[in-house]
Formats: C-alpha cells, structure tokens, sequence
C-alpha cells in the first residue's frame, strides 16, 4: 500500500503519528537490518513496512486469540518520547513494561520471518521448535490507545534454546500490539477499492446492516468513515 505524498489520507492514521529511532547493535551481536529512524511511525504502518497485513487479515479472519500476558506492569511518568514532529521531549505518558507469550505455530512462523526480515546475527532460541512457547520481554509506552516499544529500550526474546536480546525495531512493537492498527488498516484498503470502483464501501455496508465496531447501534459506528479514527492527542 505505497501511497506517500497522499497529504489526504493521513488524518485516517493520525493516532499513529511518532517518529521512532533505531538503536543499531553494536559489536557482533544482533542488528537491524535497516534504518527506520527516518520514517515516523504512522508511516511505518499505513505503507506496513513491516510486511504484517496479511499476517494479520489471516490472524483475525481465524479468531486467532490475543498473545498471552505472562506479566505486565503500567504507570504514569515523566519521559522522553517523540512527538507529531519526530522531535524528542519529557511528558507524562503512560509506559509499561511486559512479557508476552507466542505459542501457537502460525504467530510463531511469522515471527521467525519477522526476525529474519528484521536483524542480522540472532541466535536461534528455538522459535520454530515443536510446541515451543516463545517469551516476548519489552517495555512499551501509550500513544492514545496504541502501545508502542521504546525506542531506547531492548527487546528480549526467550525460547526452549536460549535467549537473545536484539536492539530496538519497530517491527516487533507492531507484530505485538498491531491488531487494532492493521484491523483498521485493513478497513480503509478495502473502502478505498470500493470507492474507487464505484462500489459501496463495507463500512458503508456496516452502518446499512446496523453493525458497529463496539456492538452499538448504527447511531454510533465509529466505521461509518475512515475521518472517524482519533487523534494522537501529540503522541
């Protein structure tokens, strides 16, 4: 979904407006394989530089349950985080911490492939083992109701062969907390096809049906239009 320059469409990912740093690893040990550092983090999403919509469409489409939440801690703090403008400054956020659970084999593949895409010199943990129950470790922070990964902070990944611990990327953050990004990513490729074809969009359908993205009335859909999705709020 290559559509830079388009000015108009990006007040549908306005909620996903950071700009993100790439810490690069240094010495032997593991690395990003490319510089994302330029891109803010809306763009990573809305052109998915991370190459997860389809992993995604396929997730959501079987039910497929959220990752499990072997520990997590949240509070509000004083930090340095990104702005609309990419520019770095000190404000209350919210920002967690957490360890994650990837076990079932679909999400497991993808990851493998993810690191692959991602890094250079990862030690195999086991990701692709029989069974093989995967521990995600990062530390996030809330941009509107979005969790995204510090980009000052490591990513560690435990596995049945060891652990490894890979620099930041956002890749990971998105393959985590993205189904909601990519969900909505998902509506607005298909009503841009409808549209563009003369076709009633399926958020139009939606709101005809008096289905809602909450189980409200069709008075309340927050799908009626790509417009309706929030702002960042500055984050």
């Amino acid at each position: 979904m290559r559509q830079r320059g388009r000015a108009a469409n990006w007040a549908a990912f306005g909620v996903f407006g950071v700009t993100v740093a790439i810490a690069s690893g240094a010495g032997c040990g593991p690395a990003s394989r490319r510089d994302l550092s330029t891109i803010p983090q809306r763009q990573i999403s809305f052109d998915d530089e991370c190459n997860l919509q389809a992993y995604f469409d396929q997730r959501n489409n079987s039910g497929a349950r959220p990752f499990r939440v072997l520990d997590e801690t949240q509070n509000t703090t004083e930090v340095a985080v990104p702005d609309d403008n990419g520019e770095v400054r000190a404000r209350r956020v919210e920002v967690g911490s957490g360890e994650y659970e990837v076990s079932d084999r679909p999400a497991r593949r993808r990851l493998q492939q993810l690191i692959d895409e991602q890094y250079v010199r990862v030690p195999d943990v086991g990701i692709s083992q029989r069974g093989a129950h995967i521990r995600l470790k990062v530390r996030w922070w809330l941009s509107n109701s979005v969790r995204r990964l510090m980009p000052t902070d490591n990513v560690e990944i435990v596995g049945p062969r060891g652990t490894a611990t890979l620099p930041f990327n956002p890749c990971v953050g998105e393959f985590l907390f993205g189904a909601e990004v990519y969900a909505m990513r998902r509506r607005f490729i298909d009503d841009t096809n409808a549209r563009a074809s003369g076709r009633t969009t399926p958020s139009e359908l939606r709101v005809l049906q008096g289905e809602t993205s909450d189980g409200g009335d069709a008075s309340s859909s927050s799908d009626a239009s790509a417009a309706s999705v929030p702002s960042d709020g500055g984050g």
